[in-house]
């Protein structure tokens, strides 16, 4: 495998793929049919879970759901999950015809199975990216797991919520960070926004979040469809349309940051500035704004989001690698060095702290460390290397005596 990184900060380089993440892979709207040509009516929900799950069946839960997706069994992964329960959540107290609710169920289970957030954080895998599980906890009574998900320059985070279904665990939600929403409530706008037209009167006039996602429920399509197009500015143009309910409801926040970041300076410091006003406990504050102060330099402000995130989320190795990133662009080395080589000893097997480690090196000029980094990302991970001649961060290191050494060593 031929790789360079990039080796800015950069997260929220929130496009394409994030989008998907976000919303669970639910990128195509459902196709709600008429009544009379729907589906029967969804099952009674499973039975509650019979006593409290240990911490130990729930990280047996979490290595067999990591397992499963790394192998790429969609299946067993996706029976780890209790999509019953979650489209229970998503379409309750709405009043629409069991008949349409039935439909839609059946619309999500299969999208599920063939290309929603299963097949999705499979796809992470399959491109190099890493879906590892943080940890578990008890909080009250309920069980959660936490994952970490990585794709190029994006850092996400997914908690799920456990429960027991007779013998078997499974997720009865899943928190996404970075969409600002469980699973279910993702669902739940698409539902909405699909059977805008059959929703009952009382939605439709309803001065609630959802009778406002009915009411708007073709700029909400179009609004998604631009972030799956990453075409950030069409995103921010209907957001700006939208009743100041949805501009400043969580998951539409999280679509506006996102587009922002890549498209508008100031809309992403309002939009920032909203969401922390708004929402100053939620989980996806510190992990948009590490990125919202590293854009703007913001060394201390972004080391101070990583430091609340890791607390957050009750310690997390890779954050050494963001602190270490950020230590970096300050030219701090000794403590860009010492956060890095603690994500190296605690994550030995993933790639992305070891290139940090070379852009110290880089940074620095010391370029037999910059060999001896590229030597052991080679013989780690098999990776080789294009002509460095014509990389731009590499251009001090390609001019020492030391590349000519490594570069010998390569070609013999």
């Amino acid at each position: 495998m031929s790789h360079l990184p990039r080796h800015r900060l950069r997260r929220a380089a929130l496009a394409g793929c994030a989008t998907a993440l976000v919303a669970g892979g639910c990128s195509r709207q459902a196709e709600v049919v008429p009544p009379e040509a729907a589906s029967p009516p969804i099952s009674a929900p499973a039975t509650a879970q019979q006593h409290a799950l240990t911490v130990g069946e729930a990280e047996r839960w979490g290595n067999d759901f990591v397992t499963a997706l790394a192998t790429g069994d969609i299946a067993t992964a996706n029976d780890r999950i209790d999509w019953n329960a979650i489209v229970d959540a998503a379409t309750c107290d709405l009043g629409v015809p069991e008949t349409v609710r039935g439909q839609f169920v059946a619309w999500g289970k299969q999208t599920a199975a063939e290309s929603g957030l299963v097949r999705q954080l499979a796809r992470v895998e399959q491109a190099g990216g890493d879906v590892a599980l943080v940890r578990c906890r008890i909080a009250g009574d309920e069980c959660h797991a936490l994952f970490r998900v990585l794709h190029e320059s994006v850092l996400n985070y997914y908690d799920a919520r456990l429960v027991r279904r007779g013998d078997v665990v499974r997720a009865a939600d899943i928190d996404v960070y970075l969409a600002g929403e469980p699973v279910s409530a993702t669902l739940r706008r698409y539902f909405l926004t699909a059977a805008a037209k059959q929703a009952p009167v009382a939605i439709q006039s309803s001065s609630g979040l959802d009778g406002d996602l009915v009411r708007h429920a073709d700029a909400l399509k179009a609004l998604f469809a631009a972030a799956d197009a990453s075409d950030h500015a069409r995103v921010l143009e209907v957001a700006r349309e939208l009743p100041p309910s949805l501009q400043r409801s969580k998951a539409i926040l999280m679509v506006r940051i996102i587009a922002a970041a890549q498209a508008d300076e100031e809309e992403h410091a309002r939009a920032i500035a909203e969401l922390q006003d708004a929402f100053p406990d939620a989980p996806c504050r510190d992990l948009v704004t590490i990125d919202f102060h590293s854009l703007r330099r913001e060394h201390d402000a972004c080391r101070a989001a990583i430091d609340r995130l890791d607390e957050r989320v009750g310690g997390d190795p890779y954050l050494d690698v963001l602190r270490a990133a950020t230590c970096l662009e300050a030219h701090d080395h000794a403590g860009a060095i010492g956060s890095i080589e603690a994500a190296i000893g605690a994550m030995p097997d993933l790639v992305q702290p070891y290139w940090i480690r070379v852009a110290i090196s880089l940074d620095q000029q010391k370029h037999d460390d910059t060999a001896a980094w590229l030597d052991t990302i080679s013989k780690r991970f098999g990776v080789t290397f294009p002509d460095l001649e014509g990389v731009p961060k590499y251009a001090e290191f390609v001019k020492s005596p030391e590349y000519r050494d490594w570069k010998a060593r390569r070609e013999n």
